[in-house]
């Protein structure tokens, strides 16, 4: 195997490792927006929530809002992703109109608007797990 052939497969598999990373958000935060939503609806059903689950109940509510928003995020850094892989392969395609520094910069925002998908559902989990302890 040759030196461009290792470049080529090492470069394909990086961009599936994002892309199936970026699925994976999505679907974390979509997943538990739409549980959540489930729960709520069989809960809040006839005869609504016990006192002692009202808590638990307040702090899902908040906790959907941090899963939506981790789930609108994970769609932003798909965004980023795909304009930074446009601007790489223009800057490969006119060097001299679009620099290699734009595609690099919109990678290295997508890498920490998909850490923010991250960080919103774990806190997202937390926040109902320590209500649910009460």
């Amino acid at each position: 195997m040759s030196q461009d052939d290792r470049i080529a497969r090492l470069e394909a598999a990086s961009l599936e490792a994002a892309t199936n990373g970026l699925k994976a958000l999505l679907l974390l935060n979509g997943g538990a927006s739409i549980a959540i939503l489930a729960f709520l609806a069989q809960a809040l059903g006839k005869d609504g929530v016990a006192s002692e689950y009202s808590l638990l109940v307040q702090e899902m509510v908040r906790s959907l809002a941090l899963f939506a928003a981790g789930a609108g995020v994970a769609v932003l850094a798909m965004f980023f992703a795909y304009y930074s892989n446009q601007s790489y392969a223009a800057s490969l395609m006119a060097p001299e109109k679009v620099g290699w520094k734009r595609g690099a910069l919109l990678n290295v925002g997508g890498g920490a608007i998909a850490a923010i998908s991250l960080v919103l559902f774990w806190v997202g989990v937390y926040r109902i797990w320590v209500a649910a302890d009460y």
